[in-house]
This record gives C-alpha cells, sequence and structure tokens, in this order.
C-alpha cells in the first residue's frame, strides 16, 4: 500500500487507464473523488504547467481525492473499495 499527499496547487496527476481499467466515481466524507481499479495503469506526476516531473510508473488499484484544502491523496492498495475508504475517512 503506498498513500501520498500533494499540494493541489503545485502538482497534477495524469492517470494513463488502459481498456482494462475503470474509473468510478466516489464520495469520501464530503469530497468527490475517483476509484480506479481492474488492469495496472499509469500515473504522472506534473507541474502546474504541465511538465512531467518524472516517467510514469505502474500502479495498482488506486482511491484519489481532493480534500477542503486543495491536498490531493492517493492511495495505492490492492484492497477493496470498501477497505480503502474505510482508510481514507479515518485519514480526515
Amino acid at each position: 500500500m503506498t498513500i501520498t499527499e500533494h499540494p493541489g496547487a503545485l502538482f497534477l496527476v495524469r492517470k494513463e487507464l488502459p481498456g482494462g481499467t475503470a474509473a468510478v466515481p466516489v464520495v469520501v466524507g464530503s469530497n468527490d473523488g475517483w476509484w480506479f481499479t481492474g488492469d495496472t495503469h499509469a500515473v504522472v506526476y506534473q507541474d502546474a504547467n504541465g511538465n512531467d516531473l518524472s516517467p510514469g510508473r505502474a500502479v495498482v488499484d488506486t482511491l484519489a481525492w481532493v480534500t477542503d484544502d486543495g491536498t490531493v491523496v492517493r492511495i495505492e492498495a490492492e484492497r477493496p473499495l470498501d477497505e480503502v475508504l474505510a482508510l481514507a475517512e479515518s485519514m480526515r
């Protein structure tokens, strides 16, 4: 399991989803988020200008949302969505 937090003003996250990956809308607390599930997919971190900060890397199922203060939180975990949502709720 990997948990990352990034100030939303400084970073963008670009997902590259193959055909076998679904992007499912979810709610974390009062914040909208996404559950990316299925095939391994890529994540690329970008600066505010859209420049890649690192090469893409393969990731597993991921819950991503933006907190009230604009922080982008990502939990990469090979766990069921309900378990990952419970963890996310406990972090608030």
